[in-house]
Parts: C-alpha cells; sequence; structure tokens
C-alpha cells in the first residue's frame, strides 16, 4: 500500500484543496492491474483499464467488501461478496442502481495519482 503523497504546492492540490496522493508508479500498475491507495476515510483501489488508471472507494458500499480483492469482468469491479459490478468510470451499478465512489487519477511523469475527494459521492443500500 501507499501512503499520502508530500503537499509540494497548489499544482498538487485536487478539488476541495485535498492533496493528491500517489498510488504507484504506471509500469507497477500495468503489471499488478490494481493498486491500493491509503486514503481517509476509506482506502482507493486503483485499477488499469483501457489504457489509462481507474480510481474506487475500496471499500463496497453495499456489505463493505474490499473491491481489491474483486475481479475486472470487462469495465466493470466485481465486488467478491455479492458480486455486484461497478462501472469503472462512473462507478454505477446498473443491477442495483446504486453508485460506489469514483476518484480522479492523473499520469505524471511515470508516476500514478489520485485525488482523495469523491468525483461521485457513495449511495447506500
Amino acid at each position: 500500500m501507499i501512503g499520502r503523497s508530500n503537499q509540494a504546492g497548489d499544482d498538487d492540490m485536487g478539488a476541495a484543496g485535498a492533496a493528491w496522493i500517489a498510488a504507484g508508479s504506471e509500469a507497477e500498475l500495468r503489471r499488478r492491474q490494481r493498486l491500493v491507495v491509503e486514503a481517509d476515510p476509506d482506502d482507493i483501489v486503483v485499477w488499469w483499464h483501457d489504457g489509462r488508471p481507474r480510481a474506487l472507494r475500496n471499500v463496497c458500499i453495499h456489505e463493505s467488501r474490499l473491491l481489491s480483492e474483486g475481479s475486472l469482468l470487462g469495465s466493470r469491479v466485481v465486488c467478491p461478496g455479492h458480486q455486484w459490478a461497478f462501472d469503472l468510470e462512473t462507478g454505477y451499478c446498473k443491477e442495483r442502481d446504486r453508485h460506489q465512489p469514483t476518484f480522479a487519477t492523473r499520469l505524471e511523469d511515470g508516476q500514478v495519482f489520485v485525488n482523495p475527494t469523491p468525483d461521485q459521492p457513495a449511495d447506500r443500500s
């Protein structure tokens, strides 16, 4: 797991003034397909899909299982608990009409960064 990055200035600030988090190298993410990043209040899982990083809250909104222990099926992450499947881009689970929080990512000099402020808020089941 990778921890919070050091705040280096305004360019490192995400939405609501939160510092971007260093997730690891692009090469490591491509090789492992997923990385878990320590964040507050919940960790974030970053997946490599369709040529770029995608990030979701690691704790499933349904039964609090870890999505990092799930599987990737096309463009959706399947939770290992009850097989809820969340779209990597939107966090939407069409079968349940619920959203898993998503996070902006960026690639910079071969490193992957995640904005710890959710793009999509959580729906609760």
